[in-house]
């Protein structure tokens, strides 16, 4: 006969253990939003883990716990993806564009403006007349006979065979009152969204809008 004054002996429930692989899910998801160069192939990854867990736990006779942390790192390694493959392109490629534009522009400006100093130098040996064409430049710039220098090419310029600037005034440079009017060097073509440099017989450099 059992004693009344035994205590009864409850269950105690077992605590499950956690999935490895849906604690590996969350936190590569939480961690791809740290390692931005890895980023996508970290999310990618905690993607991947979580199907694996929810999978696991669903057929593991064991049941092991972990469901809720799988989907969590399901769900944000798959906003981790969009955000790295879709979002992230839509800021970073334009502002690369631009960033690039603006030094082909610093490089077109710098190279008009040491063709256009050369330019006076050469007419100060030559009674103030300018040269006739580049060429004539290339012992004061320094550069070989050998094909277009870089300083005759525009850097947007695709055509890397012709030179991309020209030499406008024609006259001799002193015989001008206002040599701020002249137009000294000109890019042949508009290549920076329909602007072009020019260089001025004073030596300041002006963006125009041409074709």
């Amino acid at each position: 006969m059992r004693n009344q004054n035994q205590p009864s002996i409850e269950s105690v429930p077992v605590a499950r253990q956690v999935s490895s692989l849906a604690v590996w899910a969350f936190a590569l998801s939480i961690l791809s939003f740290f390692l931005v160069c890895l980023g996508p192939f970290v999310a990618m990854a905690a993607v991947v883990c979580g199907h694996l867990a929810s999978a696991q736990i669903k057929t593991s006779a064991e049941s092991p716990a972990g469901r809720g942390l799988a989907r969590a790192g399901c769900v944000i390694g798959y906003v981790a993806v969009f955000i790295y493959l879709v979002i992230v392109p839509l800021f970073v490629f334009p502002a690369m564009d631009r960033s690039r534009e603006q030094i082909r522009e610093r490089m077109c400006v710098d190279n008009a403006r040491r063709i256009g100093d050369a330019c006076l130098t050469y007419a100060e040996g030559n009674y103030g007349y300018p040269p006739e064409n580049l060429d004539q430049l290339r012992p004061i710039l320094g550069v070989s006979s050998n094909g277009p220098p870089l300083v005759f090419l525009c850097p947007a310029s695709r055509d890397r065979s012709m030179p991309s600037y020209e030499i406008e005034t024609a006259g001799a440079v002193t015989m001008f009152g206002k040599p701020a009017h002249v137009v000294l060097v000109r890019e042949k073509k508009a290549h920076h969204h329909g602007r072009r440099v020019v260089a001025y017989a004073d030596g300041a450099i002006e963006w125009v809008n041409g074709p």
